[in-house]
C-alpha cells in the first residue's frame, strides 16, 4: 500500500481489482485504504483455509499430536511434528497427489 501511493492520486487501485477474478468485492471509485482492507481480508481467509486443510490431510495419515499453527503476521503455516518414517512417506505421497491436483 505505501509504494502504490507513491505511484500518485490518478492511480487508484481498485482499477486494477475491479474486473479481475474477484471483482464483485471491489466498488468503482473504491478509496485504496479500502481495498487494501478486502485485500488482507481475503489473505487473511486464504491462510485460514490453507491451515484447516493441512490439519484435516495430516489427521487422515493418523499422525499423532501434529502441531499445525498459523504464524501471525507472516502469511506462514508451521507444521512441527516429528515424524516416523512410514508416517513421513505417507504424508509426502499425500502432499504430492494434493499438488497434482492444483497444477490441473
Amino acid at each position: 500500500g505505501q509504494e502504490w501511493a507513491k505511484v500518485g492520486e490518478a492511480n487508484k487501485l481498485w482499477r486494477i481489482f475491479k474486473f479481475g477474478e474477484s471483482g464483485e468485492l471491489f466498488e468503482k471509485d473504491m478509496a485504496d485504504d479500502a481495498v487494501l482492507d478486502v485485500l488482507r481480508a481475503e489473505a487473511e481467509t486464504a491462510i485460514n483455509n490453507t491451515e484447516n486443510i493441512i490439519r484435516k490431510r495430516i489427521d487422515q495419515l493418523g499422525v499423532a499430536q501434529p502441531n499445525v499453527q498459523k504464524l501471525s503476521f507472516s502469511g506462514r503455516i508451521l507444521v512441527d511434528k516429528e515424524l516416523a518414517d512410514e508416517e513421513l512417506t505417507r504424508m509426502n505421497t499425500l502432499l504430492d497427489k494434493e499438488i497434482a491436483k492444483l497444477k490441473k
